[in-house]
This record gives C-alpha cells, structure tokens and sequence, in this order.
C-alpha cells in the first residue's frame, strides 16, 4: 500500500447509498511502511462543487470520469 493509491469497496457503510466508492490513502508513507494498525482513507466523490478544497482525481488515476476528494485545513 502506498499514500495516494485508490481502493474500490463494496457498500462501504449501510448509509452510502452507492454499492461501491473508491477512497484514496492519505496516511504518511512512514506509517504505512511501519505497518501502522490504521491507515486514514477519504472517499472521492463524483459531484464537482467548486470549492478550494477540492482535488481532482479522474482518467489519469484510473477512474472513469473526473471526481474529487475533499481536503480539510484549519
């Protein structure tokens, strides 16, 4: 596993109402090399809103189409 690799699960949550959504690992790659027991995972969502804290993700990362994953700062 690698920070920035996408994973496609099955019905992440009984709430989701999509039967699959990729996530993307944004866990530091020391964590992941020290076999860290958690790694952080976001979803990546299909509705482009516009906000600063969208990253687009899309054909170049393997997806179908152009989706986006939301960055949080303070």
């Amino acid at each position: 596993m690698e920070r920035g690799q996408l994973y496609r699960l099955e019905k992440p949550s009984k709430r989701d109402p999509k039967r699959h959504r990729v996530y993307v690992i944004v866990s530091r790659n020391f964590l992941i090399e020290v076999n860290f027991p958690t790694l952080i995972c976001v979803p990546i969502f299909s509705k482009i809103i516009g906000l600063d804290t969208e990253v687009i993700v899309g054909i170049n990362e393997g997806l179908k189409h152009d989706s986006v994953q939301y960055v949080v700062t303070n």
